[in-house]
């Protein structure tokens, strides 16, 4: 598995907002995605650190992947979307 600094996963948090914004999502399903940045951000432990000692299973983190690819790919097909209708 790769890891990830608390910084960088900060940072797709902070994209996964930003992307989620110009979707129109609901504003507090953004804002918590810029909380979880801030955490991050602010973590004084290394999250590696937290995945190493059990408090975060794999399964979480699967399930983070999956919605990470499910939002993806939808913002992706509105985009091609609103190119096509342009």
């Amino acid at each position: 598995m790769t890891t990830m600094t608390n910084q960088q996963l900060a940072n797709v948090f902070l994209t996964i907002a930003d992307l989620l914004e110009i979707k129109g999502e609901n504003i507090y399903k953004i804002l918590a995605y810029r909380k979880a940045a801030d955490s991050l951000n602010n973590q004084s432990q290394d999250v590696n650190e937290l995945w190493k000692d059990g408090k975060l299973t794999d399964q979480e983190i699967r399930a983070i992947q999956a919605k990470l690819d499910a939002l993806s790919k939808s913002v992706a097909k509105e985009a091609g979307d609103r190119e096509r209708s342009r």
